[in-house]
């Protein structure tokens, strides 16, 4: 049975986002909601330098241009809320 060319779009949007670490994920959620390359290292306690590695590789995987296309990859495709109740050091608003 053919899918046609909207399925075959949202596949190719899942296996893309797919493709991210459960790091990157973290990352990912926490620039979407407006944090600073320190911020998101102090969060998640690792250096400034792996978390701008961290986000190159996310843009890298997605194929995405800019930080803006980051965040906006990640509202739409539901990937900015916090992986679990239980990750308290990645969801937004905690200390």
């Amino acid at each position: 049975m053919p899918r046609g060319p909207a399925s075959a779009s949202v596949k190719a949007i899942m296996s893309r986002a797919e493709l991210l670490t459960v790091r990157e994920r973290e990352v990912l959620q926490l620039l979407a909601h407006g944090h600073t390359n320190r911020e998101v290292a102090d969060r998640l306690r690792i250096s400034v330098r792996t978390a701008e590695w961290h986000r190159a590789s996310i843009r890298r995987k997605l194929d995405l241009a800019s930080r803006a296309a980051l965040v906006a990859f990640a509202f739409e495709h539901d990937l900015a809320q916090p992986a679990s109740k239980s990750s308290d050091s990645v969801r937004v608003g905690s200390k």
